[in-house]
């Protein structure tokens, strides 16, 4: 008899649960016909099942998915007395024309009072700077018995270099390390008063065959130690900070290092430090004042050079900043301010030639003279994320981070007993640095992107129209291309508003260097029929031409047929 791999043994045995929990139901349903006062133990059963199936078709360029893929999932929620059960699961086949192969989703997360047991794909938080929202698949409980505070987690994060050359190179899915990891949080409190201490260890499964048949990626470890902690004083001061030391190795085949550095030696009683190997702090302190209609804070945040850790997604390094904020809420809340400013630097470890210190400030203005006029304007000269950014140029999607942002946001709406009536005028400036690994830009791209638009509803036709003119432009380094086009959507309710029906049509002029470049036409279709109150159907096609004299002309078709029923 073949033997299983884990993960259908944890399917078999999730189901298996699910099995018997569904067969206890049946049983107290038949012994709350003995006991009436025994309502509140009765086992309740909810959730939902989603079925999708999309269909693709392309001509003029290779395929960018395959031809057909489908999908299955749902969530479901146990609950006895205050002991739940809540469960998650997707199917997914997605075959692609160039290799891959299918990929499932299944993930159950049982609770009882303070206790959380975390089963298949789930996700934990230790810290911004630790673990933050990764999907790992394995297990995890989660312990909160009055002011204790543990959590533990250990199985397999999904290595993002497949996803990052798919992505650039647009169809080779590059095999990588298995990535084990396990992580320990422990602390004392509640959200607003605790005091944590976690511990993370991630690293890649040597595997021979994939280091002679890709010899340019290095399987990697990471370990990061940190602090996370908040007190509240008078209800209304707030004292915040989180300290974090993260050893990163770079390529764990290269030769052990022996140092006399005390900080080297404290890391290699628990991690194999090499050659490679770079240790580096993050963490910040705020104190904020919270009044009815006025907030001031202050903050001090410093990333050193090199500190990575492979819990989160992207984290901006070599950078430190002192910052001031404030939020004031003047006229009955008609009018507010948001304002911080601060200093910033990098090269703090004296690593580079040069040194950039500048001015920070972000600033954000609301102003509401009634229910029916909003103008929002704001600014930002920085940003801090824990996420990487993905923005279209050229029509390929590139990884990108924002440091200066501007816009410019007007609307206008009306509700009458006939007709309903809107407008808008959105613009938006801003400048990114492009972080793609391959075909790196290298310098700074300003992106301009400017819309207005309006709509018209018939309240009594159930029916609207939605006109509207966009803008668009990136200045690169080599080259400037924009784009300029009109749109136009139109829906209509019909069948006691069962059916729901949408229509989209784009078209768009391309230029590059001030000569045309062809056009992008793309209409869109949805249809949306609610058969029951928990049972809705929906379809969905669209259509996109392009036409290029610097690239090649293609045709696409995508449609998607769901189906969701609550229960």
């Amino acid at each position: 008899m073949r033997k299983l791999n884990k993960r259908r043994w944890f399917l078999v045995l999730s189901f298996a649960l699910v099995f018997m929990f569904i067969q206890n139901q049946s049983i107290s349903q038949n012994l709350q016909g003995q006991s009436k006062n025994n309502s509140s133990r009765k086992i309740k059963f909810s959730g939902g099942l989603n079925l999708m199936s999309q269909y693709y078709n392309v001509k003029g360029i290779d395929p960018r998915r395959s031809p057909f893929s489908w999908v299955i999932g749902g969530n479901a929620v146990f609950s006895y007395g205050k002991f739940r059960i809540p469960l998650s699961f997707s199917f997914r086949d997605q075959k692609f024309s160039f290799g891959g192969p299918s990929f499932n989703k299944f993930g159950i997360s049982p609770r009882y009072k303070w206790a959380k047991l975390l089963l298949g794909y789930r996700s934990m938080r230790f810290s911004k700077y630790s673990l933050n929202g990764k999907t790992f698949f394995g297990a995890g409980i989660e312990l909160k018995p009055k002011y204790l505070r543990f959590s533990a987690f250990k199985g397999k994060l999904k290595n993002p270099l497949a996803q990052k050359d798919t992505l650039v190179l647009g169809g080779i899915l590059i095999s990588t390390y298995d990535r084990d990891a396990y992580g320990v949080k422990l602390g004392f409190g509640n959200n607003r008063n605790h005091f944590d201490i976690s511990y993370l260890k991630i690293k890649d499964n040597v595997d021979s065959d994939t280091i002679i048949r890709y010899p340019n990626i290095k399987p990697v470890e990471n370990l990061v130690i940190g602090t996370d902690w908040s007190v509240l004083l008078f209800k209304r001061i707030s004292f915040l900070g989180s300290a974090n030391a993260s050893a990163y190795s770079e390529n764990l085949s290269l030769e052990a290092f022996e140092s006399e550095n005390k900080l080297y030696n404290f890391f290699d009683k628990m991690y194999d430090v090499n050659t490679s190997t770079k240790i580096s702090f993050a963490g910040d302190l705020a104190l904020n004042l919270n009044l009815n209609n006025f907030n001031f804070g202050l903050q001090f945040r410093r990333v050193e050079p090199n500190y990575r850790s492979l819990g989160i997604s992207f984290i901006q390094a070599d950078i430190q900043s002192y910052t001031a904020n404030t939020n004031i809420n003047l006229f009955k809340r008609k009018l507010i301010l948001n304002a911080r400013v601060g200093l910033e630097q990098n090269n703090l470890r004296k690593l580079d030639y040069l040194t950039r210190k500048r001015f920070i400030h972000s600033y954000r203005i609301n102003y509401i003279p009634g229910q029916n006029f909003n103008i929002l304007a704001h600014f930002a000269n920085y940003q801090y994320e824990s996420t990487d950014g993905l923005v279209a140029i050229n029509d390929t999607l590139r990884q990108v981070n924002v440091s200066r942002l501007a816009g410019l946001n007007v609307s206008y709406n009306f509700k009458g007993e006939m007709k309903s009536y809107g407008a808008f005028i959105n613009f938006q400036r801003q400048i990114v640095r492009d972080q793609s690994p391959i075909e790196n830009l290298g310098a700074n791209i300003l992106n301009n992107n400017f819309s207005i638009g309006g709509v018209i509803k018939w309240n009594e036709l159930d029916f609207s129209l939605r006109p509207s003119i966009n803008y668009s432009s990136y200045d690169l380094s080599t080259r400037t291309q924009s784009r300029f086009g009109f749109g136009l959507s139109l829906k209509k309710m019909i069948f006691e508003k069962k059916l729901n029906l949408n229509f989209s049509s784009k078209y768009a002029k391309n230029r590059i260097n001030s000569q045309n470049n062809g056009y992008v036409l793309t209409n869109r279709l949805s249809v949306q029929y609610k058969i029951t109150k928990k049972q809705v159907i929906k379809f969905r096609i669209g259509y996109l031409k392009k036409s290029s004299l610097t690239g090649r002309n293609f045709n696409e078709l995508r449609s998607t047929l769901h189906y969701s029923f609550k229960f």
